[in-house]
């Protein structure tokens, strides 16, 4: 007869006798008294983080450590994303609003995530904190948010829309890519997708002919895939040995913690950096003891034992935690499971947690310290980057990636490529051409062969392979040669689908399906989606490529040879952007392209012209960067390119 949970209420999952003993009996609790004890100490740290994050948010501080955005710093001076620095920011301004809200979080009857879905409704009615407090602590997270939205529904509603999802081959994402750049270029850099498929509609005279269906819409988006954690149990024994190892560690842990977490509020901008550098790795160390508590219940098959199917299931129903958090706590058990060497580097904030994940992606097992050391020279944008490319080139040509295994730099591979151009037949005319097209100069003699030192390098590789999956498919006649993808794949029948994927609002999704119905009239009724959208692709593509390239000034040329980007390192910003000389006008310096780079307008004045930072060098392939220049102090980082070659917080001396 089957039993109920006596630490969840829930009914246990049926188990071999033995397992079903030790983590009934012993494990689960133990596992979630441990889990709720960080809860405390864990929100003491998060609290202080918070503050000393908004101290450094006013009036811009951050922009002393030399880089203008919020994002840019929270990556590389924190080594934290930008969500969870807004996340930190949001959980400040709610907890400074309400007193009693900060009291119950210090406590630990709250968590973030409550707090954080609690915020509208505490600002608008503070009177009744209380209530909302008591009401939290008995909801789940996806529950307190629902009753919020219904108390604060009075503010406007966000316009109905849907998810536009179809397969296609590689070459037509990067023509989906190519449109939605050339279309930026058009009506701004900074525009949502959206915008860009309402302007190519109406370029094509497809805008308006959509009837928007009734009731719920059609093609409804896809629920994402959680995080399931998989295994054999561990025989009993040795998971009892190692939970209480980890119990001991942790109460050793949470002590030291007490005494090392004390500061008082701070009075610069370098002591609120000291600040935050004793507590991330304390911070990080937490969530270390999390992943391996979460472990440990996956291996004894526990959660199954409280009545759980997931271990994510477990974490957002009885942790109070949201269900993104869930899925990122179970995923970050597994991370460290799997590749253990990243627990050292993660903790004493040599990389961030979102390039661990990145080493994963890439790791087979083998090379993970040179992956890690690439990951802790340059910066997250330009470990992104390589990263989504060596996934990219692995995908589509496996035999080719095979030759070229570890992290960049990788000497050959450009020679490779070229080598495989060839052999489908592209001249070195021809690809030179294409180099023209795109902006790409050659690379000078005596520049740097890392791509993170020399953009332009990154721009070569990046170029030759989309010209090669290009290659590798036949040129129906409907559009343009440039654009369109052949009828046949050539990379084998295990290779993973590719999706383009895009959210529009309802109207705009109406207009694009009147528009793949009305092709598909003209070239059959079996064309496929994919093909449908080439021929728009193709035609806006020649209307808004139209320009003639003898007559467009410097400013132009610059843009669009920095990709209308900010050059400064780990700047997100294609938006406000400005040209900026290397060598100052009244210094003698010119106009040429060579001295001019493109910055954002925070980057621009706040930071470079403010003194917080100073570029030198040699556009766009010699670029020396640094980083929060003090009077009589090293640089908090120097950099080449986006790679970190010194200063006081670089990974070697951080």
């Amino acid at each position: 007869m089957s039993e109920n949970n006596a630490v969840t209420g829930r009914r246990k999952k049926a188990l071999p006798e033995s397992v079903a003993w030790v983590a009934a009996d012993h494990i689960a609790p133990k596992i979630v008294k441990a889990l709720l004890s960080i809860r405390p100490t864990e929100a003491g740290i998060v609290r202080r983080q918070a503050a000393l994050l908004a101290y450094l948010n006013e009036e811009w501080r951050y922009q002393q450590a030399g880089l203008g955005t919020p994002a840019a710093f929270a990556l590389e001076i924190l080594q934290m994303s930008p969500s969870t620095m807004k996340e930190r920011l949001a959980l400040d301004r709610t907890l400074r609003d309400c007193p009693l809200a900060e009291e119950a979080f210090l406590e630990g009857r709250l968590t973030v995530c409550k707090v954080l879905a609690l915020g509208p409704v505490l600002r608008a009615a503070p009177e009744k904190a209380a209530k909302w407090i008591e009401r939290a602590r008995k909801l789940g997270v996806r529950r307190l948010r629902r009753l919020v939205k219904d108390e604060t529904s009075e503010a406007p509603e966000r316009p109905a829309e849907t998810m536009i999802s179809f397969q296609a081959p590689p070459s037509v994402h990067l023509a989906f890519d190519a449109v939605l750049e050339l279309g930026r270029m058009q009506i701004g850099q900074n525009v949502p997708r959206s915008q860009v498929i309402e302007a190519l509609l109406a370029e094509t005279g497809f805008s308006g002919h959509g009837e928007v269906p009734e009731g719920k819409d059609p093609k409804p988006e896809p629920k994402r895939a959680e995080v399931v954690l998989q295994g054999s149990p561990k025989p009993p024994s040795e998971a009892m040995a190692r939970v209480v190892e980890t119990l001991e560690e942790l109460a050793e842990h949470l002590i030291q913690i007490d005494t090392i977490a004390a500061s008082g509020p701070p009075s610069s901008v370098s002591e609120a950096m000291k600040q935050l550098d004793r507590l991330c790795p304390l911070e990080r160390s937490l969530r270390i003891f999390q992943a391996r508590l979460l472990r440990d219940l996956r291996e004894t098959r526990a959660v199954h034992v409280m009545g759980f199917r997931r271990v994510s299931d477990f974490v957002e129903n009885h942790l109070g935690v949201s269900e993104r958090t869930a899925r990122n706590m179970a995923a970050d058990a597994e991370l460290f499971e799997d590749i253990p060497s990243l627990m050292d580097v993660y903790i004493h904030r040599e990389i961030s947690l979102g390039k661990a994940h990145r080493v994963k992606w890439l790791t087979n097992g083998r090379g993970n310290d040179a992956l890690c050391r690439r990951a802790r020279e340059v910066t997250h944008r330009q470990f992104d980057r390589e990263t989504r490319y060596l996934i990219h080139l692995r995908q589509c040509f496996p035999k080719l990636a095979a030759r070229f295994r570890g992290p960049m730099p990788l000497p050959g591979l450009e020679g490779a490529l070229m080598q495989e151009l060839r052999k489908e037949g592209a001249k070195s005319e021809d690809i030179e051409a294409e180099f023209c097209k795109r902006h790409i100069e050659p690379i000078k003699e005596g520049c740097s062969l890392d791509p993170a030192e020399n953009p332009v390098v990154m721009l070569r590789l990046e170029a030759l392979l989309d010209l090669l999956v290009a290659a590798h498919w036949d040129d129906p006649p409907e559009a343009e040669e440039r654009l369109l993808p052949r009828d046949r794949q050539t990379f084998g029948q295990s290779r993973r689908p590719i999706f383009i994927r895009f959210r529009v609002p309802l109207e705009i999704a109406a207009d694009w399906r009147a528009a793949i119905k009305a092709i598909r009239e003209q070239l059959g009724p079996f064309t496929p989606e994919w093909k449908a959208a080439v021929v728009l692709f193709a035609h806006v593509y020649e209307e808004w490529s139209r320009v003639d390239p003898e007559s467009e000034p410097t400013q132009i040329k610059v843009l669009k040879r920095d990709n209308f980007l900010c050059q400064a390192p780990a700047c997100p910003k294609r938006s406000n952007l400005e040209s900026h000389h290397l060598k100052r006008r009244s210094q003698g310096g010119s106009n040429k392209a060579t001295n001019l780079t493109i910055l954002c307008h925070g980057d621009h004045q706040h930071v470079v012209h403010a003194g917080h930072a100073k570029v030198s060098g040699e556009a766009p392939q010699a670029l020396r960067w640094e980083l929060g220049c003090r009077a009589g102090h090293e640089p908090l980082l120097i950099l080449r390119g986006e790679r970190i070659v010194g200063g006081s917080r670089a990974p070697a001396t951080r």
